[in-house]
């Protein structure tokens, strides 16, 4: 398994970052448009008083690599926000080798000065083929954070708007 933990800076107020994260119509321009994902549909999606639960399907563009072992990939996310704790964790379930690949992600997001804030995610990969594990969780690892930085940017552009 791998894992990293990414802080970014967000041009928001801690407010501002969770209604745009959690919004469906954000989420598909913040996906296609920001992180050039070639698919984003929202599949489910449930509110109490205390989560937000939603699922959704993108469909990434890959690096070379990972199109060798990862053809026609997808995947689903299920995702919670807890209000209390203000925590996004959700869990990817990929279209292909289900079954030997998991990914993981937990986000906060703290008050960083006037509107912005200081986001935290920890992100962790499992392949469970020996013979490409590392080899494909450290491709995997590094399109996570290419992803998240890519959506922190467009967040951030905007916000200035």
């Amino acid at each position: 398994m791998r894992a990293a933990t990414l802080v970014q800076e967000i041009h928001y107020d801690v407010d501002e970052h969770w209604r745009r994260f959690l919004d469906d119509d954000f989420g598909r321009t913040l996906n296609i448009e920001g992180m050039g994902f070639r698919a984003f549909e929202p599949l489910a999606r449930q509110e109490t008083d205390t989560h937000l639960v939603r699922t959704y399907r993108v469909t990434p563009r890959l690096d070379a690599l990972l199109v060798k072992f990862l053809p026609d990939f997808a995947y689903t996310e299920e995702g919670t926000f807890d209000k209390q704790t203000r925590t996004w964790s959700s869990r990817t379930i990929p279209s292909l080798y289900a079954n030997r690949l998991t990914m993981a992600t937990v986000v906060r997001a703290e008050p960083d000065g006037a509107r912005r804030c200081r986001r935290t995610i920890d992100l962790s990969v499992e392949v469970r083929a020996p013979s490409v594990a590392r080899l494909v969780e450290n491709a995997l690892l590094r399109g996570l954070r290419e992803g998240w930085d890519r959506a922190a940017r467009f967040m951030n552009a905007s916000a200035r708007g």
